[in-house]
């Protein structure tokens, strides 16, 4: 496996990073109770599944969500456990740029009935509920709302289905709790370079910002004491060049990065995980350089060093995010279907550039 780049921070990459801890609870009755299937199990004992929201500040001067519910889906029942009504602290609106550093706004967890078996439930999926235009809980005429850097205008965010259903961000994998683990954390990924459409030649002003589910992005890992240590950076996958230019595959990559504390096997579960999203059409390698090296004081050496290590003319490319427990070391591992690259003794707060090739 090779490895091609890793840099220090000095600091957080990230300008804003917003954690929004919502609240559900299971059968709490009312609009905002959960929807319950058939044959699902309960007990007395209860598990927490804590959800926040984080950011990735890029492109624009705000991007403004009114949330009123938050669901987790179960991946075993297809039940949803949504916030409860009577909770107080929603619907909420914020801007989820809005918070530098580590700041957060904290509305308590989401608790879950476990089942008298000991089975565990596990969730594949988070919901959020938008509110829509004319709803009397937005603050203005607008719920949902993107500012262009540099253009002060309100541009109003269309959410598709975000008003009824939710707006369904998938899992990696599926996260879990049971009686002997009954907490989990995950959060939201919210980069509105990849969450976000900018339909600029629409005539429409009401079209031409769009959310997108599937651009948004879960983590899940026990990081809710130290949300200020993470590793970012950005995953290649090749594909093949022709007199075209480069060529899409059949399936476009979701790359799976991990991370795992160095005393660890990489078969152990990771201590955090998430996926980097590659919607975008292929670049050449050239392309993928100059945006590694763009905040490096040494660009041309950077650009150079870049192209001369990669393998390929041209790729899929992606970025991620993992927020971790601890302010450690970790061992890397990004993967999708039979592509894998490793990246050891990582620091925190660094940012890593995986090149991964054919096992």
């Amino acid at each position: 496996m090779k490895t091609i780049q890793v840099r220090v921070l000095c600091g957080l990459l990230i300008i804003g990073i917003p954690l929004l801890l919502l609240t559900a609870c299971g059968d709490s009755g009312g609009g905002g109770g959960s929807s319950t299937a058939s044959g699902t199990t309960t007990g007395t004992d209860t598990g927490t599944v804590s959800v926040s929201l984080t950011d990735n500040a890029n492109g624009y001067d705000a991007v403004v969500l009114t949330i009123k519910e938050v669901g987790i889906v179960a991946s075993n029942t297809a039940t949803t456990y949504y916030n409860s009504t009577d909770l107080g602290n929603l619907p909420v609106t914020v801007n989820v740029l809005d918070f530098p550093g580590e700041a957060t706004l904290h509305l308590t967890d989401i608790e879950v009935e476990l089942p008298e078996n000991g089975d565990p439930v596990c969730f594949n999926q988070i919901r959020l509920v938008l509110a829509a235009e004319g709803d009397p809980d937005c603050p203005g005429s607008i719920c949902n709302y993107v500012v262009d850097t540099g253009d002060p205008t309100e541009y109003e965010l269309k959410t598709p289905s975000g008003q009824q259903s939710g707006v369904k961000i998938l899992t990696p994998n599926d996260f879990c709790i049971d009686a002997n683990n009954d907490a989990v954390q995950v959060s939201i990924d919210f980069d509105p370079a990849t969450a976000i459409v900018h339909n600029e030649n629409s005539g429409n002003s009401k079209d031409k910002y769009i959310l997108k589910p599937t651009g948004i992005r879960i983590i899940e890992g026990e990081w809710f004491t130290a949300p200020d240590s993470f590793i970012d950076g950005v995953v290649a996958v090749p594909t093949y060049n022709s007199a075209t230019g480069c060529e899409e595959l059949a399936t476009r990559p979701m790359v799976t990065i991990a991370a795992y504390y160095n005393s660890a096997t990489m078969t152990d579960p990771p201590v955090v995980q998430t996926v980097a999203l590659t919607d975008a059409p292929p670049v050449f390698a050239a392309d993928i350089c100059t945006e590694w090296c763009s905040e490096d004081a040494n660009f041309d050496t950077c650009v150079q060093s870049c192209e001369e290590g990669l393998l390929s003319e041209c790729y899929y490319s992606g970025k991620f995010k993992l927020l971790l427990p601890e302010k450690d070391t970790y061992d890397l591992a990004a993967t999708w279907q039979g592509f894998s690259d490793e990246v050891l003794e990582v620091e925190y707060n660094s940012t890593v550039l995986f090149e991964l090739v054919e096992e």
